[in-house]
């Protein structure tokens, strides 16, 4: 800033400093704004505007590691140990101007999977001991005759339908290690149902 006077056309100069005047940073969106508890780490974008690279995030009060982008967007480096528990975090951006607003980012609990059984009855109590039919496939049979082992799915409940309105007993159809390609997806009907009240059973082979 400069001052003038005149003094008998003499002119005198008075300087003074400027600073301008910045704009404090504010917080518009954040991405992601859940997590769930045992995620590994991962970065927190924020956009907004006013943000400098003196701008830190913190989370929950605490100074996290920032990425300055640009006056828009920072980044923040959230840590396994900071989503560990659910609840409500708070998430701010500071800098020598001012700080955000608090945003609230969610940790939500998560669900464990539930172990994979097979509730399924062994065979022999299903069909009380009577297998009328049992098949294989591989990736390496064939879709050809009515023995096997066939090559796809579609093929051996071909087979099948047309023994299931007979058989006096389960028919069994055991898939070998593999993988199987559908051409298009598979509905099963009545008509794959097992025979005289017995059950049609398709299941990975044993062992």
């Amino acid at each position: 800033m400069k001052r003038f006077w005149a003094i008998g056309g003499v002119f005198l100069f008075a300087f003074g400093i400027y600073q301008p005047l910045w704009a404090a940073p504010a917080v518009s969106q954040m991405y992601p704004t859940t997590a769930l508890t045992g995620e590994p780490a991962f970065w927190l974008t924020m956009r907004g505007s006013g943000f400098t690279p003196q701008s830190v995030a913190s989370w929950n009060g605490s100074p996290k590691t920032t990425v300055f982008i640009d006056a828009q967007h920072v980044r923040a480096q959230i840590l396994a140990t900071d989503i560990a528990t659910a609840g409500s975090s708070s998430v701010s951006v500071t800098d020598p101007s001012g700080g955000t607003s608090p945003q609230s980012f969610i940790v939500e609990a998560s669900i464990p999977n539930p172990p994979i059984t097979n509730n399924l009855p062994d065979l022999p109590t299903v069909c009380n001991g009577q297998v009328a039919a049992s098949f294989s496939v591989s990736s390496t049979g064939s879709d050809t005759g009515s023995s096997g082992p066939f090559k796809t799915l579609e093929y051996a409940r071909q087979v099948v339908r047309s023994l299931a309105s007979s058989a006096n007993g389960c028919i069994v159809v055991n898939f070998e290690a593999g993988i199987y390609p559908l051409s298009a997806p598979v509905t099963f009907t009545s008509a794959d149902s097992g025979p005289n009240g017995f059950y049609t059973v398709y299941r990975a082979s044993p062992g």
